[in-house]
């Protein structure tokens, strides 16, 4: 399944649902009890979600760099990360938002 992510500011971007389900609980628009459904991000709630997402981001990046560090300290193999960063995951959406908080137009997206 697919989340599909429009604003008027800017192109579509798509997801696949695992990363969409993410990236919206991270910014507090996923509920379980509706894992397919459609939403909105208003603009005056934008400016929130992007705060969301970079603490996430930050979070994740601090993680993965302890585990790096530790691994060095100890003299072991360094560990390998699957899949992409939330860094990356991430990108196409916050720009997506960046440019609708702009141009003050809502982000909708249904699964």
């Amino acid at each position: 399944m697919l989340y599909k992510f429009k604003s008027k500011a800017c192109g579509d971007v798509i997801m696949l649902q695992p990363h969409g389900q993410q990236l919206l609980s991270i910014i507090g628009k996923h509920r379980p009890e509706d894992p397919g459904g459609a939403g909105i991000l208003l603009p005056e709630q934008m400016a929130q979600a992007l705060l969301d997402l970079d603490q996430a981001i930050n979070a994740e990046d601090h993680a993965r760099a302890l585990a790096l560090a530790q691994a060095k300290a100890d003299g072991m193999t360094l560990p390998r990360f699957e899949g992409l960063a939330l860094r990356h995951r991430a990108l196409p959406l916050k720009k997506m938002i960046q440019r609708a908080m702009l141009e003050n137009e809502p982000v909708i997206w249904n699964a």
